[in-house]
């Protein structure tokens, strides 16, 4: 609207702006769809050309048609970001107040304390001491250096990688089994704070064992989200902690639970900054690398029938059969990886944007067992669950129970505040200030007052969590009653919010400038902080693998390596691999000889091998051809054996 009131038109309005985004995009993608034709690339003109060179090169190199149309799609992706920010320029209030209100966030203690129980519960699923004691016992050699987020910039170059460390096996099995009690203290809240922490630093290093080897198994929101939980008031209920608080509370006549307040919002603020930046950098790439091809190609068919063949089948829900619907989802999980970030700030949005990353993770463990099982239990967060419980209790039990409860001594007060504290579904209205002529628990009912035992049966119907201590009031057992001790004496004011956790901010803060600096550089390969699975290439018809073949007293064979695949998964594939692709002959014979002598160590068959050739083979993607034997083998490194004198 303009000063006297009239609807304004112009392009800088909101639906301005959207015409001419849709009008722009529209254009592009008409452009984008021309050039799949070699007619049309040849026919372009020049300047064009020219001009489409400013966005940068092209991962895929001899093919002019796909090379334009990437460049076409960057030229969508920043015309959206223009658009876009034009749209913030004129709402720049409403977004203003949105991003105020996001970072005032105010939730109840019980939501950071499902939060906590998810990540503890999380962490124990990946506890796999098998896996990682025997990767933990490779020689030092065949460590890989891993990012640490810092920047490569001058001094700082000396910290933007780890050190090589080899923590011994026995040690890293004692860490898990250590890791594996300090989850069940997080789960039930003791220590709650201290649990978070160590739970991290066992992460870090003990189960981080595996990351050094060539391989990173990206579970590092874990460690994120234990860093925050170990700096914010993560046991303030649903703990032996807020038990341990209730006695303190009591000492200064307090019995009401803490308040909701930025204490327990915050920390959860930050996860959903944290999880949206490890999901926007994966679409991103996505989009800059592979543009619209990604998604409106034969890239997510392949990709599917590549995992299909390494799970030894197809599932059930062969969505092959159905293309149009995998190219159309393929841009949405483009999209939405993008868009999450934007969507968290906002709570009706981070709520679409939780249903679409809940999609998408449930629809890759059913075509492709893409499950991010531990990524997706961390979704509690998007849910408030103290005013949802409160509106379910509210469905459930109709107007709150009014009680009374004069303590008698600092225990009776302790109690009280515990039972406050349980009161999850808000379904008891507790009157402070208002004590009874004696110590005692007095509650309002139809038909008059129920003190003692059958008013405590009345509060505990309401409350899930004291459900066992009501055979106690069946057989008439009720409260110490009586005159007060004078040791205790209640207080007139309530307990304050707890103040906003700084050392949180300042956690997610770090973890935030390291996860954008290697989600920048696209980089994988770092520890604690990492760019998470890209997946941004475009997948083809074939793919290549890894064949080993050894000459020996029986002359040629090929080898079928079960026993290290048995004991190290895929994860010694990839670590071949990495050594395989040394461009220094020196360095990496080296680290092949160590990799050949733990090869033996597993199948001591091949210590009889005299020669060893490492092989690059194509395979076809085509369904009905996976059992087609191999083409186009190159020879990846070859040598005389033995490597190292033989034992």
């Amino acid at each position: 609207m303009n000063g006297t009131g009239e609807r304004r038109t112009d392009l800088q309005s909101p639906a301005g702006l959207l015409l001419l985004w849709l009008a722009g995009t529209a254009g592009l993608i008409w452009l984008w769809s021309l050039y799949r034709s070699p007619e049309a690339v040849q026919a372009a003109p020049g300047w064009w050309l020219g001009v489409s060179a400013w966005l940068g090169s092209v991962p895929y190199q001899g093919d002019p048609a796909l090379e334009l149309r990437i460049r076409v799609s960057r030229l969508l992706f920043l015309w959206t970001v223009v658009c876009l920010a034009l749209w913030i320029y004129e709402r720049r209030r409403q977004v203003a107040d949105i991003l105020q209100a996001f970072a005032r966030m105010e939730v109840y203690p019980l939501s950071l304390a499902i939060f906590r129980i998810a990540v503890f519960y999380q962490i124990s699923n990946i506890l796999w001491t098998e896996l990682i004691v025997p990767v933990a016992a490779l020689p030092e050699g065949l460590q890989y250096p891993l990012a640490t987020g810092v920047p490569d910039i001058g001094w700082l170059g000396a910290l933007a990688y780890w050190p090589a460390y080899r923590i011994p096996p026995e040690w890293v099995r004692w860490m898990m089994d250590a890791l594996g009690v300090v989850c069940w203290f997080g789960l039930a809240g003791l220590f709650s704070r201290l649990s978070a922490a160590l739970a991290a630093v066992l992460l870090v290093l003990g189960w981080g064992s595996i990351q050094w080897y060539g391989k990173v198994d990206h579970h590092h929101h874990l460690v994120w989200f234990a860093l925050l939980l170990a700096t914010s008031r993560c046991g303030d209920a649903l703990s032996i902690d807020s038990l341990l608080q209730a006695w303190r509370r009591a000492g200064k006549g307090i019995t009401a639970p803490p308040p909701p307040g930025r204490a327990y919002g915050a920390p959860i603020a930050l996860a959903m900054v944290l999880l949206g930046v490890a999901y926007f950098f994966p679409g991103f790439w996505k989009f800059w690398r592979s543009g619209l091809d990604w998604a409106f190609s034969d890239s997510p068919l392949y990709t599917l029938y590549g995992k299909w063949r390494m799970m030894g089948g197809e599932p059930m829900s062969a969505i092959d059969r159905q293309p149009w619907l995998l190219q159309w989802g393929s841009l949405g999980v483009m999209l939405l990886e993008m868009a999450f970030l934007p969507l968290m700030f906002n709570r009706r949005t981070r709520m679409l944007a939780a249903a679409g990353g809940l999609s998408f993770h449930l629809g890759g463990q059913l075509t492709g067992r893409y499950g991010f099982e531990s990524l997706m239990g961390c979704y509690v967060i998007f849910i408030e669950w103290g005013r949802l419980f409160r509106w379910f209790g509210g469905k459930l039990y109709g107007e709150p129970l009014v009680c009374r409860w004069t303590p008698a001594s600092r225990w009776e007060a302790t109690a009280l505040g515990a039972v406050r504290t349980l009161d999850v579904f808000g379904a008891v209205a507790w009157q402070d200030g208002r004590p009874l002529p004696t110590p005692g628990l007095e509650v309002d009912r139809a038909g008059g007052l129920a003190q003692g035992s059958e008013a405590f049966l009345l509060v505990a119907r309401r409350l899930p969590l004291l459900w066992p201590l009501i055979p106690l009031a069946w057989l008439g057992v009720g409260f110490p009653s009586g005159a007060a001790s004078g040791r205790w004496a209640p207080a007139a004011a309530l307990p304050l919010p707890a103040p906003l956790p700084r050392a949180a901010v300042l956690t997610a803060a770090l973890l935030l400038t390291g996860n954008l600096y290697l989600g920048a550089r696209r980089d994988m390969n770092g520890w604690p902080v990492a760019c998470y699975p890209l997946f941004d290439g475009i997948s083809t018809s074939v793919y290549r693998s890894l064949r080993l073949v050894v000459w020996d007293a029986d002359g040629e064979r090929e080898v079928v390596p079960d026993a290290y695949r048995e004991t190290f998964g895929n994860r010694w594939n990839i670590l071949l691999l990495r050594t395989l692709e040394i461009s220094d002959p020196e360095a990496r014979r080296t680290r092949f000889t160590l990799l050949w002598n733990k090869m033996i160590e597993l199948d001591p068959k091949l210590a009889q091998a005299t020669r060893v050739r490492f092989l690059s083979i194509e395979s076809s993607l085509e369904k009905g051809r996976w059992d087609e034997p191999p083409a186009n083998p190159q020879v990846l490194f070859e040598s005389d054996l033995p490597l190292v004198a033989r034992r």
